[in-house]
């Protein structure tokens, strides 16, 4: 219930957004499917997902190919549907790292796509990505290129953009300098810091470093 002023809204049945039981259910209801999940075994190779972590409903599951497949067989069973849990294939992605060619026996289900020689996908999910260089969590997760590429993209060429109009704000330095430090991308440059392997980041690093200064010195007219 909800108390205001001395009124009383009573919950009868359920809980509704805003109230503080609605996170503890939700995340009491994911953490017994998220444990259950962790068990499910493939029907190929029977083995279980070598890795299941779950934060809240953000999941990542790791495993051969039948073992995805079982766990996707889960997740739109009435097991997770009668508790509120759908999934969602628009928003999902199966990464596939390596091809295994003995994954004969499930491929022949329905629930399976062969656009192209090389395996199939199941259908609704995201595209296939088979070179090993992915996004997860707003990291890149690959080789040195593809994260120098990736930082690039979503940190560089974002804060450049920003840094162009800051530093024509010749009229006010201060001003300019309290906005170079606050949209910067710090954020985003702090969660790649803290997420990608430093041999991987550091040549990408280094230019976000050099064009941050040569930004500073166009905002300030200061070159250290």
């Amino acid at each position: 219930s909800v108390r205001a002023e001395g009124f009383t809204i009573w919950s009868k049945c359920g809980y509704h957004q805003g109230c503080p039981l609605s996170p503890l259910l939700a995340a009491l209801t994911l953490h017994v499917l998220n444990q259950k999940m962790a068990k499910v075994k493939g029907a190929v190779f029977g083995e279980t997902p070598v890795f299941s972590k779950s934060f809240l409903d953000d999941g990542t599951v790791a495993g051969r190919h039948d073992t995805i497949e079982a766990v996707v067989n889960f997740l739109e069973s009435e097991v997770c549907s009668t508790r509120g849990a759908v999934i969602n294939p628009g928003k999902s992605e199966l990464v596939w790292l390596k091809p295994e060619h003995e994954r004969r026996g499930f491929l022949m289900d329905s629930k399976w796509d062969r656009p192209d020689g090389n395996g199939g996908i199941i259908r609704g999910f995201g595209s296939r990505i088979n070179n090993g260089n992915f996004e997860m969590l707003g990291a890149p997760v690959g080789d040195e290129q593809f994260t120098y590429d990736y930082i690039v993209e979503h940190c560089i060429s974002r804060a450049r953009k920003a840094w162009g109009i800051i530093s024509k704000m010749k009229e006010d330095a201060q001003a300019a300098l309290y906005l170079l430090r606050a949209c910067g991308n710090w954020s985003r440059v702090t969660h790649i810091m803290r997420t990608v392997p430093v041999a991987l980041a550091a040549r990408a690093l280094r230019q976000f470093d050099v064009e941050l200064r040569k930004a500073f010195v166009a905002t300030t007219g200061f070159d250290p």
